[in-house]
């Protein structure tokens, strides 16, 4: 529905051709047209996108049909005429993920990121930011005895995460429980057998207070944090002598 400066309604329009597929959200695109985002459930929930004119009618959709579950929550036109959405993916292992997908304004898949593996994840709403990359709040549960987080991710104008690579041979990580008491567990999505993977817990001041490595094949490792003091730390995770962006995490 398009309604006026005084409330009144411009025009109406319904999209019932998917069953149960809620639209969650819409942008502008000038005095063009419009984006919206939502669920399409053929089947299981989908990625859906779909392109407007002004007047509301259809001019492209399109559905990620991938083999997991999966929706948008927030859409948001860009620069180019295209549109960045971010939404929630179940990975075959039941873990899920924080989406974050960029077509172009004539409907073509420029790029998609995922970030993290958790129990529950979603990214709820993405807002352009003034160094043209974009920012995700959102929430996250570790387990299934876990309240909810709330989730902020900041990313460049391609979606990724400074320095730390996108590519699909790099591991997600959940780190859980955090805030942390008496051990952390770090999770990496992905089992490297050939691969040296250590973690490492810093101080605010970058001073290295615990170290574990992976063992190949693994892709879980402990730390005990009995002997640190309560406060914020960072971790980072080198593989091959190839140091990533770290994290904040919290001993109390």
């Amino acid at each position: 529905m398009k309604i006026g400066p005084t409330g009144d309604s411009l025009w109406f329009r319904e999209y019932n051709w998917f069953p149960d597929s809620p639209v969650y959200s819409v942008d502008t695109i000038g005095d063009q047209g419009f984006y919206v985002c939502g669920i399409e459930r053929t089947f299981d929930p989908n990625f859906m996108i779909m392109k407007m004119n002004s007047v509301g009618d259809t001019l492209w959709t399109r559905v990620r049909d991938l083999p997991a579950e999966q929706g948008f929550y927030s859409v948001r036109t860009t620069p180019d005429g295209g549109a960045v959405a971010c939404g929630s993916f179940t990975r075959p292992d039941d873990t899920t993920s924080v989406s974050l997908v960029k077509y172009d304004a004539t409907g073509n898949l420029i790029w998609e990121r995922s970030f993290g593996s958790y129990y529950d994840a979603w990214g709820q709403s993405v807002e352009r930011t003034g160094d043209n990359g974009f920012i995700i709040g959102g929430g996250v549960k570790f387990s299934n005895t876990d309240p909810y987080h709330g989730m902020l991710i900041k990313t460049d104008a391609n979606g990724t995460l400074g320095n730390i690579s996108d590519r699909g041979d790099e591991p997600g990580i959940t780190i859980f429980p955090n805030p942390a008491t008496n051990y952390i567990t770090f999770r990496l999505g992905v089992a490297f057998p050939d691969r040296n993977t250590k973690i490492t817990l810093y101080d605010l001041f970058g001073k290295p207070v615990a170290e574990e490595v992976l063992l190949p094949g693994h892709t879980k490792i402990t730390l005990d944090t009995r002997n640190l003091s309560p406060g914020i730390y960072f971790y980072g995770v080198v593989q091959n002598n190839r140091r990533q962006n770290g994290k904040i995490l919290i001993i109390k």
